[in-house]
Order: structure tokens, then sequence, then C-alpha cells
């Protein structure tokens, strides 16, 4: 026994190696180049002006103290060169996600070995892990999916759920919970996978009471936790909108139906494709018949757990107020769409006799998404924020009396001003310095080489619009920075 679980660890390792050189190609552009985003800009000023707690305060407000805990990385980045180490680790956390789904898949499912592991590579490219792998403080997600995979894992053992096991899986649950509920439903991936890839893998209704109450209580606890918390550590504040419980339900199907599903279908596309959207739906629907029709046992729990999973996997976004539609949210149900088409790509292998559909379509289907990752990061991404600082240096090269100026009110940047397209939410083909809360950071990141006494008035300094600085302030117009440096060649604005 112990030789074999050698073997299986030996397995593992080498799955995961594999994986993470294959994700170092594809997001290659994360580590070559200096860049940091939005909030990267905060926590590294937090940091800087020892005003830590000020992010743990906000991210245990939204219900993530653990991910605020995990900020604390900041402390051994100081600088925008350092950030690549961190994104480095994301990978690698991304890289081990896919080896578990891999290993689950290979266990749990009937699909060919090679359709497992194109599978688990295809997750990787979906425009959340895209996100992942290149927003530095988004890091520690994929840590959240690999707990709560596990703790799903542990419910579904063959033995019957003991006490301690399901105490196990909740605490593992709770813990992704507090680090990122969106990546916490991956948990419901696993049941897809579990459950729905062979005609004899149906649960009992037992099992699947016993994971949605888990699931269940792992979000109730995690919205008390998001009230407690603060009350007991912080200042009095408004609740925020990500655990306030929201009763519009006619508008969230509305918007899960009308943006959350089209976006599930687009995969590791970023930009908005009716056609392909309807063209997979149907693809989808029309397999996942024929694969009902094909195993013919127990249709009705079958159908009932196929369409019921989309929309648990997006949960904790559904029942709270907020309907902010974003990318690093869809961590999941991209993920269970993928897992249905895959399904079906396998039936019609078996119901033609042609063991080559699946596998060949996957392969194709990966490398297509493999480049239109790459081509995500590096033109919606991290080319409008190398530009961005390399404006914003050369801009504050132009203002002396910087370094020692003591109040100093900061004009952030038009939207417009982003050298590509604003492509949904406060993401891709967004910029840093036009958020309240970036610019601070980005500047004090800039001058500390030169002049690090500047860090206090920075911390201090005001944030708003060109109209409102008073006479006595010193002004940085971020605007002006970015109309003056259209183009960069070289690190150098012409």
């Amino acid at each position: 026994m112990i030789s074999l679980r050698y073997n299986k660890n030996k397995n593992f390792i080498y799955l995961f190696i594999f994986i993470l050189l294959f994700l170092i190609c594809t997001y290659i552009p994360s580590i070559r180049n200096v860049f940091a985003f939005s909030d990267d800009y905060k926590s590294l000023m937090d940091i800087k002006s020892h005003e830590f707690y000020k992010l743990i305060e906000m991210t245990s407000r939204d219900g993530r103290p653990l991910y605020g805990l995990f900020q604390g990385i900041f402390f051994l980045t100081p600088r925008l060169e350092d950030l690549k180490w961190v994104r480095l680790l994301s990978l690698c956390l991304i890289a081990a996600f896919c080896s578990l789904v891999v290993i689950t898949c290979r266990k749990k499912s009937d699909f060919p070995p090679a359709v497992c592991f194109l599978f688990a590579c295809w997750l990787a490219l979906m425009p959340a892990f895209q996100l992942y792998a290149v927003w530095t403080v988004t890091f520690i997600y994929p840590l959240a999916a690999i707990l709560s995979a596990l703790s799903f894992l542990l419910l579904d053992q063959q033995e019957s759920s003991t006490s301690g096991r399901v105490a196990m899986s909740f605490g593992l649950l709770l813990t992704a919970m507090m680090l990122y509920q969106p990546c916490a439903m991956i948990f419901f991936l696993f049941a897809a996978i579990c459950w729905l890839t062979k005609p004899d893998s149906l649960p009992s209704y037992r099992q699947i009471a016993l994971a949605g109450g888990v699931m269940i209580v792992a979000i109730g606890i995690d919205g008390m936790i998001a009230k407690i918390v603060p009350y007991i550590f912080f200042p009095p504040s408004s609740a925020s909108g990500r655990v306030q419980i929201g009763l519009h339900f006619s508008e969230k199907l509305k918007w899960f139906v009308n943006t959350l599903m089209p976006w599930s279908c687009m995969f590791a596309s970023i930009r908005s494709k009716d056609i392909q959207a309807t063209f997979v739906e149907t693809t989808i629907l029309y397999g996942l018949c024929l694969n009902m029709v094909r195993y013919g046992q127990q249709n009705a729990k079958r159908i009932f757990l196929f369409l019921i999973l989309p929309p648990l996997s997006m949960l904790p976004n559904l029942i709270v107020q907020d309907s902010w539609s974003c990318r690093r949210i869809m961590a999941t149900l991209p993920a269970i769409m993928a897992l249905y088409l895959t399904i079906s790509l396998v039936t019609w292998s078996k119901v033609l006799k042609l063991t080559w559909i699946a596998p060949t379509t996957l392969s194709i289907i990966v490398l297509f998404s493999a480049a239109t990752a790459r081509r995500n990061i590096t033109r919606d991404f991290i080319s409008i924020q190398t530009h961005e600082i390399t404006a914003i240096s050369s801009y504050l090269g132009t203002l002396p009396g910087l370094c020692h100026a003591h109040n100093i009110y900061i004009v952030p940047a038009n939207i417009e001003d982003s050298t590509g397209p604003a492509l949904f939410a406060d993401e891709f083909g967004r910029l840093s310095s036009n958020t309240p809360w970036a610019p601070p950071g980005m500047i004090g990141l800039i001058m500390t080489p030169s002049c690090p006494a500047i860090i206090p008035a920075l911390a201090a300094a005001t944030v708003g619009p060109e109209k409102n600085a008073p006479t006595e302030s010193f002004v940085v117009n971020l605007h002006t920075a970015l109309v003056r440096c259209k183009t960069v060649i070289n690190g150098t604005c012409i």
C-alpha cells in the first residue's frame, strides 16, 4: 500500500509539473513584464503607509477575512518587479487545481485519459483564471477552488459519511468561502464530475441533501462572520452589498440568464459573440439529451442535476444585493458548461463509435483557448498597465517639488484614456489610474526609490475631479499624464 501511495503521489507531481509548464508557456507575459493593476496598488500603499488593517477591514466586511490576511504577502514584495513571484505562485496553485481535476476525472468519470487532461487544461484558460494569473491580488483565489474541491471529495467517499468527515468537509468549504466565495463554488463542479459523468454515478437523495446542507451552512456561517468580525474589530460602517441578502429574485434570474449564461458559453473569450453562445448552448443541449437517452436510468434525477448545478455555481452572487458583472466571479459556471460540452462530445464519440471525436475536438479547443488567453492578457490587460505606468512615470518627472509636497491632490484619469477598449466591468481593458483608490499607490511605487519620504503625503492625498482641487494643493493630473503619452517605445513616451 505504501508503494502504491508513493506511485500515486509521484504521478501527481509529474502531472502538476507538466500542467505548470503549459501554464507558464501560456501566461509567460505575466511573469516577464513589470506591472500591477488597480487593487494591487492599494494593497501595496496600505502596507507602505502602515495601514494594512484597512485591507483586513474591507475584506472582512465582504466575508473574506482570510483573503485579507493572505494579502500580507505584499510585505515581501515592496517593488513592482517583485510581483511576478506572486503571479508565479498563482500559476502553481492553478496547476495544482487542474491536477486535482484530472485525477478526479480519471477516477470518477468514464472519460478517456486524454480527455481528462485536456478538460483540466481548458479550465485554466477561462477568463477568471486568466485574471488570477495576471492580477496579483487574486493570487490566492485558486486555493479556494482547491479547498472546496477537497471538501466535496471528502463527502463523496465510497463509505458512508461519518460525522468527522462531514466536519472536515465543512471546515474546508468554510475556509474556501473566507478566501473567495465564487471560487468556493468549485464544490459544484466536482459534484457534476462525480455525479454526471458515468451512467451509474448518480447520487442518492441523501448524498444530494448532505452536500446541499454543508453548502448552506457554510454560506450562512460566512455571512455571520461578515457581520461579527467587523463589529468586534473595526468601527461601525455600512454593510457591503456583496454580503447583504437581496430579494429581487426575478431580476437576479434575468441577470443569470441574459448575462452570466452567455458569458459562460464564451469560454476563453472575453468578447461577446451571441452566435457562438447560441451554438454552444444548442450543442450542449442536444448532446445532453443524447446522453440521457443513451443511459436511460433515473433520467428525472439526472435532468434535475443538469439544470440545478449551473445556477448553484453562482449562488453567492445570486443571493446578495449586488449584480456586478465581472469575470473574476466566473470561476465555476464556465467550468460546468465546459464539462457539459465535454460530456456531449464523449457521448457523440460513443454513439458514432468514433473514439477520436472528443480528444481531437478538445485538443483544438485547448489550442485556440491558449492563444485567446495569451491575447487577452497581453493586449487587453498587461499592455494597458505597462503603458499607463510608463506614461505616469514620465509625467511625474516633469513635476519639480512633488517629492517635498504635503497637500497632494490627485486628478484620476478618464476611462477613455485607456489604450484598449473597456471589456465589461472593471478588469480587462481598464486603467488603474481612473479609480479613486489606486493613484496614490501608483505614484508611491514610482517615487519611493528616489523619494521615500513622499509616502505619508500620498497616504493622506485626496483623489477627485480637477475642478474640486484646493488652490493651495499640489495637483497631480493623471489624465494629463496619459494624454501627453499616446505611444510608448522601449519603455519611453514619445
